[in-house]
């Protein structure tokens, strides 16, 4: 009996331990994820899918995706975090699709740059495509003035890939120009070869401001200003086409040579500079069962404006929307702090909405 009461002190003890260490170091804990996806026009594995489908559409092909696991602890104005974010960037405007429609007819023209030349027309060509993965470690301080806060954030970031390509050029006049640089890490996406494995280091500020007026509330939050990421032993591929080149042939005189000339650059030093990424959150709660959202994101110059109702009861969320500049209309369900909103059109128009957020 004594070694019973004994072992229920020291279970009591335990007890009482545990609940008062998860009181003291978890009790502010806060977990969270939030990812997107939208396209305009494009499917989201557009460099590997059919050539044919990027020829459906001969207009700007938009492409913005996202996705950010967080983990913070709240210490009175500060708050103390680690998070995983992965972002894609596909922006590519009419003339780089026309020009690669015209290529895909038949593929050795997409060597031959004075036959695109004489078949395009005068036309500018713009194409980005960029990916990254990287840690981030940060700390958090919070200020308030009335109905107004603002928080900044300053990051510590280790990045582990890096896909920076940008395609760029004109033809113009039956002069046909077109450059090709490509930083990469990890993996090339055009040939598939794997580099060797290393890390990028660089650091970034946020900036949140938020309003709250009554039923209202306005959100402004900047993501990587004055961003950058470090990186060692990048390789760098660099290629021109252009249709007035030319070279010394055999004969003594020199020819033009239609087809592009590029060259690898191994082991470069590189210094990324992120995009600043920007979300503007309006919302007004009508009543206790109806509530409006605009949300807006973007980067750089390409953003989606995304407008939705959401019905709520019982914690149970039901959404329906619109994101505006690509007419797509958008369903949603939540319960609490759980939500998924999802479209899909004919057109590859797509828009997916994740989010989650846990309190310890």
């Amino acid at each position: 009996m004594v070694k019973n009461t004994l072992n229920s002190k020291i279970k009591r003890v335990v007890f009482i331990t545990t609940l008062f260490l998860y009181s003291t170091l978890f009790a502010n804990t806060n977990i969270s994820f939030d990812g997107y996806i939208y396209s305009d026009n494009l499917k989201l594995n557009t460099f590997e899918q059919d050539d044919k489908e990027i020829r459906k559409y001969n207009k700007e092909n938009n492409v913005i995706a996202n996705y950010n696991l967080d983990l913070n602890y709240q210490y009175k104005d500060f708050i103390f975090g680690i998070s995983k974010e992965e972002n894609f960037q596909v922006m590519i405007n009419n003339g780089f699709i026309k020009t690669w429609n015209f290529v895909n007819q038949n593929f050795d023209t997409l060597l031959n740059s004075q036959q695109i030349a004489d078949n395009i027309g005068n036309i500018d060509m713009q194409g980005d495509y960029k990916s990254s993965k990287y840690n981030k470690i940060y700390i958090q301080k919070g200020f308030n003035y009335n109905s107004h806060s603002f928080l900044i954030k300053a990051n510590i970031i280790k990045a582990t890939e890096l896909q920076d390509l940008k395609v760029y050029g004109k033809n113009k006049n039956n002069h046909f120009l077109l450059y090709i640089d490509y930083f990469y890490y990890n993996k090339n996406i055009i040939t598939k070869e794997k580099t060797s494995s290393n890390y990028g280091y660089g650091t970034s500020l946020d900036f949140d401001y938020k309003y709250k007026y009554k039923n209202f509330n306005a959100n402004i939050l900047l993501e990587d200003l004055f961003g950058y990421i470090n990186w060692k032993n990048v390789t760098y591929m660099r290629y021109i086409f252009d249709s007035n080149t030319k070279v010394l042939g055999e004969d003594g005189f020199y020819h033009l040579n239609a087809f592009g000339q590029g060259k690898y650059y191994y082991n470069i030093n590189y210094k990324q500079k992120l995009d600043i990424k920007y979300k503007i959150n309006l919302k007004y709660k009508v009543n206790n069962i109806l509530t409006i959202y605009n949300n807006i994101q973007g980067i750089k110059s390409t953003y989606f404006d995304h407008l939705y109702l959401a019905f709520s009861k019982n914690n149970i969320h039901v959404n329906i929307g619109n994101v505006l500049n690509t007419n797509t209309l958008t369903y949603g369900l939540g319960y609490k702090n759980f939500n998924l909103i999802a479209s899909k059109t004919n057109t590859n128009t797509q828009s997916i909405i994740l989010s989650m957020k846990y309190k310890f």
